[in-house]
């Protein structure tokens, strides 16, 4: 084989190699980081309806988390919910005005006699959230709902979180 024609090949090949690093393997990742939280917290599957599908994982030495979220009309999210064996029997968290689920980044530093108050509102980690996943922002501040995800051999921390305002569900679970 000749000079020119391995070079070919082997610029052939780093094409593939390259093509498979950004188009093939996030797909792969976002499927592996989908089927690990419906496995991880016994979920339905996703709606077929739905749409915008976004979910990432993270892997480090000793915990995984998992970010999804998905948009679907509100009679696919509740059949999502009820037909979910992880969050049968439990009773959602109502959200509203006047009991949001907020970043935590937003809390604001207040005096001891404040604090009362303000601790009617659930605030939630932002700051763990990277770039690959700016998709993921479950504040709701109108209507929504929380499901606590029990924990179990695959989870030690889970939510589900319903925007019933936006008709979007998010989903974070961590695990060891």
């Amino acid at each position: 084989m000749s000079l020119k024609r391995r070079f070919i090949w082997g610029a052939i090949v780093l094409l593939l190699i390259i093509v498979y690093i950004w188009k093939i393997e996030p797909v792969r990742r976002e499927r592996q980081a989908l089927d690990a939280a419906i496995r991880w917290a016994r979920l339905a599957p996703i709606p077929t309806g739905a749409t915008q599908i976004h979910a990432t994982k993270h892997d480090a030495f000793t915990w995984s988390a998992v970010y999804l979220s998905f948009h679907a009309p509100q009679a696919d999210i509740n059949a999502f919910i009820a037909s979910s064996p992880g969050l049968s029997g439990i009773r959602p968290e109502l959200l509203s005005p006047q009991h949001m689920y907020l970043p935590r980044s937003t809390k604001p530093h207040l005096k001891e006699e404040d604090l009362e108050k303000e601790e009617r509102h659930i605030y939630f980690r932002d700051d763990v959230v990277t770039n690959d996943a700016r998709w993921f922002d479950p504040t709701i501040r109108f209507r929504g709902r929380l499901y606590q995800v029990p924990e179990s051999n695959s989870v030690t921390y889970g939510e589900v979180i319903v925007d019933d305002l936006r008709h979007i569900v998010y989903i974070h679970e961590d695990s060891e």
